[in-house]
């Protein structure tokens, strides 16, 4: 008897298989148009602009109150405490970017504190009560932060952001501190939340970021008066269809 072997069931294609979409998107991308070009980018200027000094102008002369204000505290109600450590730290920082900004802005620097905030302020931080000066100071540094966020994101120029952004991030753990002087230091919302208003003059610069929490208009009022009219309709509809079922 010949031993055959069996003859497979289908033979292979004679014609290659179709290439599949995926195997021809290169080949088609290729035929296309060429890639567009990037977007032209235009680089900020290092030095302040003429909008620019008037900001930190304002800046500095925050700062300048800011130290005066704990001149003041240093000789009342904290002299003789344990924070008066802390308190000549903040007053030494708030004195180095006042001067970081004269050297910044030159002859443009104002090298004078706000007196009609400094005389707004005075009393609360002269005061016999000390929770009530460690108080005052917290809303002060609360306040130094809101404003310099507020200025950093209308400056044109990169070295005044830089120093007033360095400016904004001592300020900022002040208050952390201040928190917890004065006994708030398991409080989160003491410790994180800043309810202050920025106090950054209306001039110069870019339009305000919003950081003083301004409404924004939802994003479709149409489709916000529509939901729930088709919502009723829906409604309606179901009712019409209860009524002629029970009638049924």
């Amino acid at each position: 008897m010949d031993n055959r072997t069996a003859a497979p069931r289908s033979t292979p294609p004679s014609t290659p298989p179709t290439s599949s979409a995926d195997d021809s998107a290169p080949e088609s991308s290729a035929t296309g148009s060429e890639p567009a070009a990037p977007p032209t980018t235009v680089a900020s200027p290092a030095r302040p602009t003429e909008a620019d000094v008037e900001l930190l102008s304002f800046a500095q002369q925050f700062e300048l109150t800011a130290r005066d204000l704990y001149d003041v505290a240093l000789a009342g109600a904290v002299k003789d405490t344990e924070h008066v450590n802390v308190f000549r730290a903040f007053r030494e920082n708030h004195e180095e970017y006042a001067n970081a900004l004269s050297a910044l802005l030159g002859v443009d620097a104002p090298q004078e504190r706000d007196d009609a905030s400094f005389d707004s302020l005075e009393g609360s931080f002269g005061g016999d009560d000390l929770d009530g000066v460690i108080a005052a100071a917290y809303e002060l540094e609360s306040a130094a932060v809101v404003t310099h966020t507020d200025l950093v994101g209308r400056l044109e120029g990169v070295e005044g952001a830089k120093t007033l952004s360095a400016a904004l991030l001592v300020e900022s753990s002040h208050c952390t501190v201040l928190a917890s002087v004065a006994g708030d230091g398991e409080d989160l919302a003491a410790m994180l939340d800043n309810s202050a208003t920025s106090q950054a003059p209306a001039g110069g610069g870019s339009e305000p970021s919003g950081s003083e929490g301004s409404a924004t208009e939802p994003a479709s009022t149409e489709a916000a008066d529509t939901e729930p009219e088709s919502a009723d309709t829906e409604s309606a509809d179901t009712d019409d269809s209860t009524t002629e079922t029970t009638e049924a």
